[in-house]
């Protein structure tokens, strides 16, 4: 099996912990497949299974209601042309910025 290590910042301080790729993770009743999740355990006692983050959620509309304590959720459109809607050109103080191969701007610094 292929993993990375990362550091994690717990409650309990920095700890390693190792992101995988699983082939399929179902939650809530809807699944994603191809999905890397991190792998750390869970102090003894916790009252969660663990946490679901954005990579599986921004496949689904999601609602929460805290008074009836119910998520749901339904199949995203397209988060992709949600994704590249958010995105904006980068621009410095001068304009956008030159091709990677540019010499930086370091009057910006000052």
């Amino acid at each position: 099996m292929r993993y990375i290590v990362v550091l994690l910042t717990t409650g309990s301080g920095i700890v390693p912990a190792k992101i995988i790729t699983v082939c399929k993770l179902t939650a809530i009743g809807e699944a994603v497949e191809n999905i890397d999740v991190l792998c750390h355990d869970l102090p003894f006692g916790s009252t969660i299974d663990g946490v679901l983050g954005l990579n599986f959620l921004k496949h689904f509309d999601v609602n929460i209601s805290f008074s009836t304590g119910i998520i749901e959720l339904q199949p995203a459109t397209s988060y992709t042309d949600w994704y590249d809607a958010q995105r904006r050109p980068v621009r410095n103080a001068h304009g956008p910025l030159g091709d990677l191969e540019d010499e930086p701007d370091w009057s910006l610094l000052k």
